[in-house]
């Protein structure tokens, strides 16, 4: 199932809960870059991220979600300043796990 990034915020906007924290736990694990024939770089990070929902103050929801990230770098010349810049670029974010327990989390 896609979801575009916009659906996950109009779904957040519309929980029930007075706060809502979306924050990561931790960077697990960040493969090697690959060169592609184009000569740009490719990898996958997975990262984890906590979300919590809050009532009056009060815990109601918890979770952390294992999360790959696809990471592009290209080399990109600027021709204003006759200069070459990385571009770090986000694609594809997938959701791996997804636990309701702090006990039952592992990296």
């Amino acid at each position: 199932m896609n979801h575009t990034i916009e659906d996950y915020l109009d779904r957040l906007k519309n929980l029930e809960g007075t706060e809502i924290k979306v924050s990561y736990v931790d960077v697990g694990y960040f493969q090697d870059f690959e060169k592609n024939t184009d000569g740009s770089y490719t990898t996958v990070v997975t990262i984890y991220q906590k979300f919590e929902r809050f009532l009056d103050s009060k815990l109601i929801y918890f979770d952390i979600t294992s999360k790959t990230i696809e990471v592009r770098l290209e080399l990109k010349e600027d021709k204003f300043i006759n200069d070459k810049k990385w571009k770090l670029l986000f694609g594809d974010v997938k959701v791996i796990e997804t636990v309701k327990k702090m006990e039952d989390f592992k990296y």
